[in-house]
Parts: C-alpha cells; structure tokens; sequence
C-alpha cells in the first residue's frame, strides 16, 4: 500500500497516503527523465478529487504527478494534534518526500502554482461559521444536508452538489467533529521561484484583491508573478471540470515556459537544522531554533494561547461525539443523493417562491389551480374549456414563409439573386405572397 510513515514522537502520529501517475502507482515507476509535479488537494477533500489532472495528458504525459492525503483527509492515518498549522503540514510534505527520494523540497522547488489565494476574513467568513456550527451539531439528516449544500454553493456553486455533499457526509459526519493561517509580506518576499496565481473572479469567500495584494507581495520572484483569472469561476477550480480544464491549460503553458529538469530519484539529508534557524527568523522566535526537529510537529508556530483555546473546543466537541448524528446508512453510504430529497422543510422553496413548511397536499394543490379532486380526471375543466379556443387556432390557416426563407433552405441560389430577392420581398406585401 503506497503509505509514506513519517518521523514522530509519542504524541503524534501520521501515515501518509499517496498516489501518482506512475504504471505501478508508485514513486518506483517515475520517468527519471521527467519533471515530478507535486499536487495539493483543496480543504476538506483528498487527492481523489485530483482526477482532473491525473487524466490530463497535458500533465500526466509530461510530468511525474504524485499527490499525498493530508492529515485527517482521505486515507491518511494520523493522530488529533492541536498543535498542527500549515508550518506542520509543510513539515509533513517535507519528511515524506525525504522518504521517497524526491529533492523538490525547500530549496530545490522549482516553481509555484497557486489556486484561489485567501483574503482577509469577511462577510462570508461569519456566514461560513454558522454553516460549520450547524454542521458538526446536526441532528437529522435535512439539516446536514443544508449545511452542506450551503458550503458547497459557497465555495464552488451547484455544479458538483452531489458529489461534493456525499463525500462530505462520508469523511466529515457530525461524529467526526473533533477533527486554517495567513502569509506574512515578510515571508512572501523570500520566495524567489516562479510563480503561478490562478484566481475565480466571481469567489465570494476569496475576493480578487487578494490575489492583486500576494502578487504585489511576492517581490522578489523572477520576471514577476504571473496572475490569471477564470471568468465566472469561483472556489475549488481545480474540481469543477470546466474550471479545471482551463486551469489545467494555464498551468501546463506556465511549466513550459520553464527549463526541463529531470527528477533522478536519489536519497538527500534535509537541512533540518538551517530550517528551523530560518523558521526562528520569519516568526520572530530565537526559542523555535533551539528545538530539536525530530518530527514535523517540531516545526509548529502555534502561540501557547491558541493550543489552549484548540484544547478548550476539542474538549467541548468531544463529550458525545461518538454517538452523534450519523447520515450514513449501514453499509457507511450516504442515506441519498442530495437531489433525491424530499422538499418540506421550511427552507425550501417550490417553483412560485412559497415555503413548504405546514402546508398540505391540497394547499399546494390549490395554488397551483388544481383540486383534489381534478387530479384524478383525465382532462380538467379548465383544459375542458379552453379546447374550443385551441380548435380556433388550429383552424387559422398558416401563412406560407416568405420567399427569402424558401430560397436559403434550398440552398440552391447563388448568393446574389438571393440577396435581390430580399430586397425585392421587403417590398411586396404580405398579401401578395
């Protein structure tokens, strides 16, 4: 099983899943001669939702693709560690690299590709709180399922709605309850590779100045970031086919334009100690690099006062979890798709704009000018009355198209006379045709 162990201590534990491009699903089936791409899946999914990309010949042809589950995602095993941040899961994707032979890490990285960069919270941000609460303390399955459908609406629109709810019931169902950071200009200006921002202009959790503000930020980047917009996209474009398909063409031209450099898998020493002196040096603490980074959670920058408040709400979300709400049926399926739902809850709407909450068959029946009784006859006395008007109708006699339609379906004139004849019709009378 393509599993990568990552060094840990007593309190921490991670197992790595990953897959790749390769024949044997392996890093032993690489191409030595191709450069290896190294895929990052969107929050709250994991690397099956990259299968845009993996079937991509523009990418799976030309490059090594490899692509690991993060902690608490997909296949990966790990342990609940409250002191996990993105300098963490940067460690992670470091060590498992180390593992595989695969020098793209730190120094060695040859160029950055970026997919909806974050902003600064908003609006959007406290609507995406409620929609969390609501999600973890669900207790019955339409409220789960609006939740869901709300996040998903958010962050990526209708398109993929069933999909995307049934993976999230499966991997993130209120019994998991238990389970983000933004970049300093400071440490933006120290990235010197190449780099690629491909942003939605219609995200309404991300806005589009702050793919403006992290392109002005990165300074020191060769020849500039190169910024590209999607029309009409929002998040997760790397999921949404028609997004991922253009994405995917902006990325492959971005890598082109840069040297080829084969990937020869050979077994490296990561500069543990320099990194961590680094790390001591963008956060602005001469402690972190005094310690001994044993393991990725050596790496973690999260201040004394947030480890307790994450303890706080562990803690909090703990007592009962296990016997929490569960939409999934016995066989750990989701109970139905979520376009197979029934409408009576009061935050649906019908087709006229009015709430199903307490209404009856006959109500709903009324307002659509049919009655209990009708919907059992063949034919209503309201269609029953409007049959005499609709045999008038048909006893209209049909006017014959004018003569420049007769001649273009023929297709048989040259295009001049055709042209004279409808100069010539928009003369004559309608009579007289």
């Amino acid at each position: 099983m393509p599993y990568v162990d990552l060094p840990n201590t007593h309190d921490d534990y991670a197992s790595l899943w990953y897959i790749t491009n390769s024949p044997t699903g392996t890093v032993g089936g690489f191409d030595p001669a191709k450069a290896t791409i190294v895929l990052l899946h969107p929050a709250f999914l994991d690397s099956a939702w990259l299968t845009l990309q993996f079937e991509d010949p523009r990418l799976t042809c030309e490059y090594n693709l490899i692509a690991f589950d993060a902690r608490h995602a997909g296949r990966t095993r790990s342990r609940l560690n409250p002191a996990q941040d993105g300098w963490t899961d940067a460690a992670d994707l470091a060590f498992a690299l180390q593992v595989l032979c695969i020098p793209v890490f730190p120094d060695m990285c040859l160029s950055l590709t970026l997919l909806s960069v974050p902003s600064d919270p908003n609006d959007s941000f406290d609507n995406l709180n409620e929609i969390i609460q609501s999600w973890c303390y669900a207790q019955e399955l339409d409220t789960i399922e609006h939740a869901f459908m709300n996040m998903v609406t958010t962050f990526c629109g209708p398109i993929l709605e069933d999909d995307l709810i049934a993976h999230l019931e499966v991997h993130y169902p209120p019994f998991r309850r238990v389970i983000c950071e933004r970049a300093s200009p400071n440490l933006l200006s120290r990235i010197v590779q190449p780099v690629l921002i491909i942003h939605g202009d219609s995200n309404e959790v991300f806005l589009p100045e702050a793919a403006f503000n992290m392109q002005e930020q990165l300074i020191n980047v060769k020849d500039g970031a190169k910024l590209f917009f999607i029309r009409g996209a929002k998040g997760c474009l790397s999921v949404v086919p028609e997004c991922a398909s253009i994405s995917n063409r902006v990325f492959a031209f971005f890598l082109a334009t840069l040297p080829t450099t084969p990937s020869n898998p050979h077994s490296f020493a990561l500069p543990l100690a320099d990194a961590m002196r680094r790390l001591a040096e963008i956060v602005h603490d001469p402690e972190i690099s005094k310690r001994k980074p044993s393991s990725p959670m050596a790496f973690s920058c999260v201040p004394p006062e947030v480890l307790y408040r994450r303890a706080e709400i562990y803690a909090g979300a703990a007592p009962g979890h296990r016997g929490a709400f569960s939409p999934l049926n016995d066989n750990g399926r989701p109970q139905r798709r979520y376009s197979e739902r029934v409408l009576e809850q009061w935050f649906e709407v019908d087709r006229y704009g009015m709430s199903y909450s307490a209404q009856s068959e006959e109500g709903r029946m009324r307002r659509c000018g049919v009655t209990l009784d009708e919907r059992f006859d063949l034919l209503s006395q309201k269609l029953l009355r409007e049959l005499p008007v609709a045999r008038l109708r048909r006893a209209v006699p049909r006017v014959p198209p004018p003569a420049i339609e007769r001649m273009a379906l023929a297709s048989s004139f040259p295009l001049q006379r055709i042209a004279n004849t409808a100069s010539l019709a928009s003369r004559t009378p309608i009579s007289s045709l």
